[in-house]
């Protein structure tokens, strides 16, 4: 999602989201698998850092069904059990 003053974050999680939407396009003719991971905000140290104000934490929080933000086993366990 589009946040505020976040306009080179998002460029880049942006670019990367297409970079690999055209890789799994032209690798998947030879039979080469991309994966892209891409959530939102997760609590790592630079997380915890960057989104410890509620002010500016509570409205991203409204727009995630889960109401919070996801920490990093929520998204590193299922990629390490594939």
């Amino acid at each position: 999602c589009a946040l505020r003053d976040h306009l080179a974050y998002c460029a880049s999680k942006s670019a990367v989201d297409m970079l690999s939407k055209v890789m799994a396009l032209e690798l998947g003719e030879h039979g080469i698998r991309v994966n892209c991971v891409n959530p939102t905000v997760v609590m790592t140290a630079m997380g915890k850092i960057g989104w410890a104000d509620p002010a500016k934490a509570d409205p991203l929080l409204q727009r995630i069904p889960l109401h919070r933000f996801a920490e990093v086993e929520e998204v590193v366990d299922p990629i390490l059990s594939c």
